[in-house]
C-alpha cells in the first residue's frame, strides 16, 4: 500500500556542460518542468515497487469500471464490484487514516462514495428489517462508510472521480510510471473538462515522453482555463524550444516573467532561445539577470555569458567572465577550457596552452565532466599550429609585402591597400600610438595608383559560404582579427582577381591562415607541410 503525502517540487534548470567550440551550448537538455496537484501536500516519500504495482492495478480496474458508461458518467457498482470496492476501501482507510493531505485521499473519497451509492440503493436500513426499532428513541449512529459531513468535500460523483484519477496520475508520474499516468489524467479531463491542473500535468507527462506537439496542446488548454498560471507559459515555452519554435518560446517566457516567475531558470531558457536566433545581446542581458539572482550555479552563468560575449566579439568581457567563473569555482575545468579556446583565437598561444593544461588536470579528477579527450585534442592542435606558425614565420625579402587591411570581404578574402601602408609608414611612432589620421593622398598618388586596393585570398583554406550562419561568423571573426590592421603576406599565385597568399598579422606574426582553421571558422583544403 502507498502511504505518505505528496509535494510540489520545482526542479532547478542547469545549463548543459557540453563543450563545443563551434556552436552554442545546449541549455535545454536538463530542463525540468513543474507539476502541481490541486492541493499542495508537504512531502512525497519514496514508495516501494510493489506499491506502484498495486496502484497500477487499481487504475486499470477503475478505468474498466468507468468505461461501462458511454455517457461519461459514474456507473453503479455491481455485487462483485461492491466486494472489490469494499476491500479496497479497507486498505485505503488503513493507509490514509485521518490525514487530509494524503495523496490517496481523493481516491478514498471516490471509492467511499461508490459504496454509499450502492448501499443506499441495495442495502435496506435496519428499520426496514426490524420495524420495532422505529418506535424506539433514535440513537446516534455513524454509517460504517461515512465521515462527518464537515469533512466531506461537496463534490459530485463525477468531480470525486476526476480528482481520484488526478491523484493516481500524479503519484504514478512521480513514481516514473509516466505512460500509466497519462490515461489517469486523460480520464480526469474527460470527467471534468475544466480541470486545468489535469491538462497541465498531462502536458508535462507528454513532454517527458517527447510528445512535444501534444504537450503544447495540453498547455494551451491549461492556459485557456487559467490564463494567469505562469508555469504553464514557462513549460509551453520549453516544449516550443524543443520544436525550434524559438520566437514563440520567447513570447511564452516573457509572459511567465510578466506573471511573476522571476527565476533564474526562465532567464536561462530565454537566453538559450535568443542565442539560437542569433540574438546574442538579448541572451547576454538574460544572463545578466541570472547572475543578479545568484543561483547555485552562478559560476556556470558566468561561463555561458562568456561564451555569448565571445560570439559578440567582446573578448575582454568574455575573458573576465571566464576568470570570474574560475574565481568562484577554482576547479571549474570547463571555464579553463573555454578561456583557453578564446586565448587561442586571439593568438595568445602560451596563455591558451596554460589554460588547456589546467583544464586537462582538472578534467581527470573525479566529479568533473569528461573533458579529457576534448582538451587533449585542443592541446595537440595548438602544438601543431604553433609548429606550423614557427615554420612559416615570415622572412623579409623581396617577395614579402606589408599592407593594411581595409576591408574583410569574406572569411578567406581580404582587401588591402599598399598605398595606405606606405602613407602609414610616414607617421611618427606617437601618431601611430594615438591613432592620428593618415597623411592625405596627393593628386599625383591618386593618378599613379588608380587600382590601389588589392584582394588577397588566404591560401589552402575553405570557409563556409557567405549567407550561412557559419560563414557570417567567420567574417565577423576575421574582421575583428584583422580589419584596419597591418598584415605581411607572401604571394604564391593568382586566382581570378585575387592574390593567393600566406598571411601573417603584423607585427606579432600570427599565421592568419592557420588561426582561421584552429578557431573553427575554416578547414584546410591542403594542410601545410
Amino acid at each position: 500500500m502507498l502511504t505518505g503525502t505528496q509535494t510540489f517540487l520545482p526542479k532547478v534548470v542547469l545549463p548543459s556542460k557540453a563543450l563545443e567550440i563551434s556552436s552554442m551550448p545546449q541549455l535545454l537538455d536538463n530542463a525540468k518542468l513543474l507539476q502541481t496537484p490541486t492541493s499542495q501536500p508537504a512531502v512525497l516519500p519514496f514508495y516501494a515497487e510493489n506499491d506502484y504495482h498495486w496502484l497500477v492495478g487499481v487504475l486499470d480496474k477503475l478505468i474498466g469500471f468507468m468505461r461501462r458508461d458511454e455517457n461519461h458518467s459514474v456507473p453503479e457498482l455491481t455485487e462483485n464490484d461492491y466486494d472489490w470496492a469494499h476491500a479496497l476501501l479497507v486498505e485505503l482507510v488503513g493507509a490514509v487514516g485521518e490525514s487530509e493531505k494524503h495523496p490517496l485521499r481523493p481516491l478514498m473519497a471516490f471509492v467511499r462514495q461508490l459504496i454509499d451509492n450502492y448501499e443506499d440503493k441495495y442495502v435496506p436500513e435496519l428499520t426496514e428489517l426490524f420495524p420495532e426499532l422505529a418506535e424506539e428513541a433514535p440513537i446516534e449512529t455513524t454509517h460504517k462508510s461515512k465521515q462527518p459531513a464537515s469533512n466531506i468535500p461537496k463534490l459530485s460523483d463525477i468531480e470525486l472521480a476526476a480528482h481520484a484519477f488526478f491523484s493516481i496520475g500524479y503519484l504514478l508520474y512521480h513514481g516514473n510510471r509516466t505512460e500509466k499516468a497519462i490515461p489517469a489524467y486523460d480520464l480526469a479531463i474527460m470527467l471534468k473538462s475544466d480541470f486545468w491542473e489535469a491538462s497541465y500535468n498531462l502536458g508535462i507527462a507528454r513532454y517527458d515522453l517527447k510528445q512535444h506537439t501534444e504537450a503544447i496542446s495540453n498547455f494551451n488548454k491549461a492556459i485557456e482555463l487559467n490564463h494567469n498560471f505562469a508555469s504553464a507559459y514557462y513549460n509551453r515555452g520549453i516544449a516550443k524550444s524543443k520544436l525550434d519554435r524559438h520566437e514563440s518560446a520567447i513570447a511564452d517566457f516573457d509572459k511567465a516573467i510578466a506573471l511573476g516567475l522571476n527565476s533564474s531558470q526562465v532567464y536561462c531558457l530565454r537566453a538559450s532561445a535568443n542565442a539560437r536566433l542569433g540574438e546574442y545581446d538579448a541572451a547576454v542581458s538574460d544572463y545578466d539577470k541570472v547572475i543578479e539572482l545568484k543561483p547555485d550555479f552562478v559560476e556556470e552563468a558566468y561561463n555561458i555569458r562568456g561564451i555569448l560575449r565571445s560570439e559578440l566579439g567582446q573578448h575582454d568581457e568574455a575573458l573576465a567572465d571566464y576568470t570570474e567563473a574560475i574565481r568562484i569555482k577554482p576547479d571549474y575545468a570547463e571555464a579553463y577550457a573555454y578561456r583557453g579556446i578564446l586565448e587561442a583565437h586571439l593568438g595568445r598561444i602560451n596563455k591558451a596552452r596554460s589554460d588547456f593544461q589546467k583544464a586537462l588536470e582538472l578534467a581527470k579528477r573525479p566529479g568533473n565532466n569528461n573533458l579529457t579527450d576534448f582538451v587533449e585534442n585542443q592541446l595537440q592542435q595548438l602544438d601543431q599550429e604553433a609548429s606550423k606558425q614557427n615554420d612559416k614565420e615570415p622572412r623579409r625579402g623581396r617577395q614579402m609585402q606589408t599592407h593594411i587591411v581595409t576591408r574583410v570581404i569574406d572569411g578567406d578574402t581580404l582587401e588591402v591597400s599598399p598605398e595606405i601602408s606606405r602613407r602609414a609608414a610616414l607617421q611618427t611612432p606617437m601618431e601611430r600610438l594615438i591613432g592620428a589620421p593618415l597623411p592625405a593622398e596627393t593628386p599625383t598618388e591618386r593618378l599613379s595608383h588608380p587600382n590601389m586596393f588589392r584582394k588577397i585570398r588566404l591560401k589552402n583554406i575553405d570557409v563556409p559560404e557567405i549567407g550561412t550562419p557559419q560563414g557570417e561568423k567567420a567574417i565577423r571573426y576575421l574582421k575583428q582579427f584583422l580589419e584596419g590592421k597591418q598584415v605581411t603576406f607572401k604571394p604564391v599565385g593568382i586566382s581570378h582577381d585575387r592574390v593567393v597568399a600566406d598571411v601573417w598579422r603584423y607585427p606579432d606574426h600570427v599565421f592568419v591562415n592557420a588561426i582561421m582553421v584552429y578557431s573553427g571558422h575554416a578547414k584546410w583544403s591542403h594542410p601545410p607541410r
